[in-house]
């Protein structure tokens, strides 16, 4: 789930978007929260704020800065696998590498 850093009103409503996935969605579903910053915004809500929600929803969190290089990226998607790959193994007796390939 991403939200705008410089949005309080997608920063709030996160909590909203989270409760109405996990209760229609999967329930292997794994989520992980990142603040984007624009280059051109200045963020309203702060990485602290951020990293508070996903604890208090017990999902990881990143934050991707537009112009910061893929490295934010690749931080966001290497924290999905690895949520995936955790509940992959408690829930089906395997890791993430049985079920697909990261590219």
């Amino acid at each position: 789930m991403m939200y705008d850093t410089s949005s309080r009103t997608a920063f709030i409503n996160i909590r909203n978007w989270f409760s109405h996935v996990m209760n229609k969605g999967d329930p292997h579903l794994q989520v992980v929260l990142v603040g984007y910053t624009a280059s051109s915004s200045a963020g309203v809500v702060t990485d602290q704020e951020g990293q508070a929600l996903a604890a208090e929803l017990d999902i990881p969190y990143c934050a991707v800065r537009e112009g910061a290089g893929v490295e934010d990226v690749q931080a966001a998607f290497l924290r999905l696998y690895q949520a995936m790959g955790t509940e992959l193994e408690h829930s089906r007796g395997g890791g993430l590498q049985d079920y697909c390939a990261v590219m």
